[in-house]
């Protein structure tokens, strides 16, 4: 501690160091340095605190980007995974459903692709579209929907698309569905609507309309 310089000049020149001497010895023996060394201490504490909660906040927001970045890969390949499904499914119903169509309803398949159909001033996307002759020569239009795990909401999806796109086609409209699970309100609601259910194996699933 060091005494200031207008309380030593109250003392003559040869007393100021042995006054300043004895402040010293005071302020060390004092409370007060106790004190002052205590909370010097908790403040190197509290420093040092400070230092780990920002290299510990530093490693989280690290560790935070890595976790969203592998989140964000992981989501393209499930997406990726997701495309392929739905691709190779609809390529086996390319496959499938010309056979299954002659087979059950003895039609003659002339075409079965992706194909946009007019409804009003609009355009709507059918998976495939079955351009077919009957027996007897007449056409007759199947209007599918393919999807590996079919639910209730997307067959009324399916069934408000086909009836909306109906008019505008010339002769028969069936619907179909293409898929390999459906659950059973949705199996109900294509039994109630007349439509018919192919699975991935070929197996023609017959139903009627209940009216």
């Amino acid at each position: 501690m060091t005494l200031p310089d207008y309380i030593k000049d109250q003392f003559p020149r040869e007393l100021q160091s042995p006054v300043e001497q004895l402040a010293d010895w005071f302020y060390e023996k004092s409370p007060m340095r106790q004190d002052m060394r205590e909370l010097t201490n908790v403040v190197k504490e509290l420093a040092e605190s400070q230092k780990e909660l920002a290299e510990a906040q530093k490693e989280l927001a690290e560790a935070q980007k890595r976790t969203e970045k592998e989140l964000r890969g992981l989501a393209r390949q499930v997406g990726g995974l997701s495309e392929n499904i739905g691709g190779n499914l609809e390529s086996l119903a390319v496959e499938t459903l010309p056979a299954v169509l002659n087979e059950e309803w003895e039609l003659k398949v002339l075409q079965c692709e992706q194909e946009p159909l007019a409804a009003g001033d609009k355009e709507l996307e059918f998976d495939l579209v079955a351009r077919c002759l009957t027996g007897k020569g007449e056409p007759l239009t199947v209007l599918c929907e393919v999807k590996s795990n079919l639910t209730e909401k997307e067959v009324e999806r399916h069934l408000k698309k086909a009836s909306k796109a109906a008019p505008g086609i010339k002769g028969e409209v069936r619907v179909v569905f293409f898929g390999f699970r459906v659950n059973l309100a949705a199996r109900e609601l294509i039994k109630k609507s007349g439509a018919y259910m192919i699975f991935g194996n070929g197996r023609f699933m017959k139903v009627f309309n209940a009216g």
